[in-house]
């Protein structure tokens, strides 16, 4: 068992949740950690909006297609919450890590530019697949680099800014579906997440994520 050098705090929420993000922003790994889950979250998570507008002008479907789209999210959300569970080489997490923001970028342009059913369905099994295998790696990332006397705090702040990017373009996604195609603008989005991805795959906090490097990402705990 590893003991917790932490303390149960008597401060008010408002205290607290300011030291965690003056915490945060006064720390770069971290915080590039959260900006990069934050833009997964805004770029290709936002997507539940569009999703009965798509079903019903581009695939042809009713609320059923819709249905089906979100089950086969949930099967590739699934597939990747099993395998992750079973893995145990921190190397091959950080090279997974990697793979699946590609993922995740990669198969909403699949969605956005399909107008066949199964296409559709069969690119929002990868989209839940390199969603949930992203989301759960970057969270394990968030509690490695954290110490644990701010570990909550960093929990809370990383909750809100991802949960509120992707509440946010949820709604902007789904205003703007009247002016712009969705499957467009899911395609857009995941290519821009794409580049973004791929530009920065060498900087320096990143690039000792991908490959697996537990040391140099715990030592951050330390900062």
């Amino acid at each position: 068992k590893n003991k917790s050098t932490g303390k149960v705090s008597t401060e008010s929420f408002f205290v607290g949740f300011a030291e965690g993000i003056k915490y945060v922003h006064s720390n770069k790994p971290i915080l590039i950690i959260i900006a990069l889950t934050t833009l997964h979250c805004m770029l290709t998570m936002s997507f539940e909006s569009v999703l009965p507008y798509f079903s019903v002008n581009k695939l042809g479907g009713e609320g059923l297609a819709v249905s089906f789209l979100m089950m086969c999210v949930g099967i590739g959300a699934l597939i990747a919450s099993i395998f992750l569970a079973g893995t145990t080489n921190e190397r091959l997490k950080g090279k997974l890590f990697y793979y699946y923001a590609i993922l995740s970028g990669i198969a909403p342009i699949a969605l956005g530019l399909s107008t066949n059913l199964y296409i559709s369905l069969f690119a929002t099994v990868f989209m839940g697949m390199g969603q949930a295998g992203y989301m759960i790696i970057s969270h394990t990332i968030i509690q490695m680099m954290s110490p644990d006397y701010v570990r909550g705090r960093i929990a809370g702040v990383y909750a809100m800014y991802i949960g509120g990017s992707m509440a946010l373009f949820n709604f902007l996604n789904g205003l703007s579906a009247d002016f712009i195609d969705p499957g467009y603008s899911l395609a857009i989005q995941g290519i821009i997440f794409t580049l973004i991805v791929i530009i920065y795959r060498n900087q320096n906090i990143l690039s000792s994520i991908y490959s697996g490097n537990t040391k140099e990402i715990t030592s951050y705990s330390k900062i």
